[in-house]
């Protein structure tokens, strides 16, 4: 497996840490010396460890993104700045953006409700190069919930699903471009606040989920999973400066 890479190292003036992390490695460890992104950083800049973040394990780990998934994570090594990102992903002003490569899929899996974005909105943005937006609540979907499911707030959904989600409305903001395979396309996505698997099943949602995606695909074709956390635009915990950081 690819190790790490270092982006930014956490400095008296910069108090974060930005890594790159490779596909099939965790973001954060279950329990302390678990192979993981942030103990493999931690191991390289022990200060990470001293901030106290959602669980003692994880330390100044700022945000997840799936084992499955490559790409940039940011990790606080003071608490202050742990607490300046926290407040930032609660005011929408931590943004994050993936790119992937998608198969268009005409039939949505079991358990989703139609999309709120009709084919014609999507062609149009497709044409106008726009970004459109799919905003939903979430439920846990399949065995054990290794899913989710998008949930409608406008009665579509019916009340058992409603009960299952929570309160929190997710948006994803995605612009797709044509390939160079007729039926796979390129995926810009940005969201500000994140759920489970949110992307990949808005994505999916909208009719392209992400090729080689076992979890949301129908197509059975075997390929390269297609999906990185390619970008992240915040403001720096001292200067509050926004900044970005992308792969």
């Amino acid at each position: 497996m690819e190790n790490i890479r270092i982006i930014a190292e956490p400095s008296e003036k910069n108090p974060f840490a930005v890594i790159y992390k490779p596909r099939g490695l965790a973001s954060a460890p279950l329990a302390e010396g678990d192979d993981s992104a942030f103990t493999r950083a931690a191991g390289i800049f022990p200060e990470l460890k001293d901030v106290h973040g959602i669980k003692a394990v994880e330390g100044g780990l700022v945000h997840r993104i799936d084992t499955v998934t490559d790409g940039i994570l940011v990790i606080a090594s003071t608490q202050q700045s742990y607490d300046s990102f926290i407040l930032q992903q609660k005011e929408g002003q931590f943004i994050k953006e993936y790119t992937a490569l998608c198969r268009y899929q005409k039939n949505l899996p079991e358990g989703f409700p139609p999309c709120t974005a009709d084919r014609e909105k999507i062609s149009a943005c497709m044409q106008s190069r726009s970004f459109f937006k799919l905003s939903s609540l979430f439920r846990p979907f399949g065995k054990k919930g290794s899913a989710v499911r998008p949930v409608r707030t406008d009665g579509v959904s019916g009340r058992a699903e409603q009960k299952k989600a929570g309160t929190k409305i997710y948006t994803t903001e995605i612009l797709l471009e044509k390939g160079t395979d007729h039926d796979v396309f390129k995926a810009t996505c940005r969201i500000t606040a994140g759920y489970r698997h949110q992307v990949r099943c808005h994505l999916c949602w909208c009719g392209f989920p992400v090729t080689g995606d076992r979890v949301y695909s129908l197509s059975g074709i075997e390929e390269d999973f297609s999906f990185t956390a390619s970008s992240l635009s915040f403001l720096h915990p001292v200067s509050s400066e926004r900044i970005s950081f992308s792969v």
